[in-house]
């Protein structure tokens, strides 16, 4: 009885965090709505995804190949941590399992 009323009281839970989600997403649509004739609301949302105004220019960002490179370092230092740490654990794994 009792594991049955916790599950029910977790279904509860999650179909009310489910209408507060429905009930934020409606309240976005319907300022959306509100904001479809609005020129300067279109022009952001364009802007946010990625559209421009005709004659600008997009510009783009490229990582310099130092900072790959720094990225690969720092990610090989973490694996050669990992294996020492590996290597320091299995005698600690050993002793215990014998």
């Amino acid at each position: 009885m009792y594991l049955e009323k916790r599950s029910l009281n977790k279904e509860i839970v999650y179909y009310q965090k489910k209408i507060e989600d429905i009930k934020n997403s409606s309240e976005k649509l319907k300022e959306e709505i509100a904001n479809a004739d609005n020129k300067e609301y279109l022009e952001k949302i364009a802007y946010e995804q990625g559209m421009m105004k005709a004659g600008e220019r997009g510009v783009v960002f490229i990582m310099p190949e130092e900072e790959e490179n720094e990225i690969v370092e720092k990610k090989n230092i973490l694996q050669r941590f990992s294996l020492w740490i590996s290597k320091m654990w299995q005698p600690i794994k050993d002793f215990f399992n014998d």
